[in-house]
């Protein structure tokens, strides 16, 4: 049987069972990644919630180019790039941090305190 969007009753975006292809079942893997990671960042488990929602929005990009829709790969695009932007952001702070205590004894911390809270950014240490 050949599936025919012009049957009455019949919808050309759902696949029947013997139809579905990788793009399915890419699409519902992305979709459970990004509602866990949305419940883990809404609990403030990090880095583990950006990180599965880089994860899941790296297999929508997948799917949003199989399927060539412009304004999912926009969407899924930023959605990655923000999560990869904001953990690296969170990483590269968190050696230099790490570094200024090891290796310098902390001795430089109250001055990248106050460069960072000039920034609006407010890091609070427990080393």
């Amino acid at each position: 049987m050949v599936w025919d969007h012009r049957v009455v009753g019949s919808n050309p975006t759902t696949p029947t069972n013997y139809d579905m292809k990788i793009d399915f079942y890419l699409k519902w893997l992305a979709t459970g990644l990004l509602i866990i990671g949305c419940f883990f960042v809404s609990i403030n488990v990090y880095p583990l919630g950006p990180i599965i929602n880089l994860i899941g929005g790296g297999v929508w990009l997948i799917v949003a180019l199989i399927w060539k829709e412009w304004s999912l790969i926009v969407t899924n695009s930023v959605l990655l790039g923000v999560n990869a932007l904001g953990l690296i952001y969170k990483f590269f702070f968190w050696l230099l941090l790490k570094w200024e205590v090891l290796v310098c004894g902390g001795k430089h911390l109250s001055m990248i305190d106050r460069s960072l809270s000039w920034c609006g950014i407010f890091i609070y240490t427990s080393f």
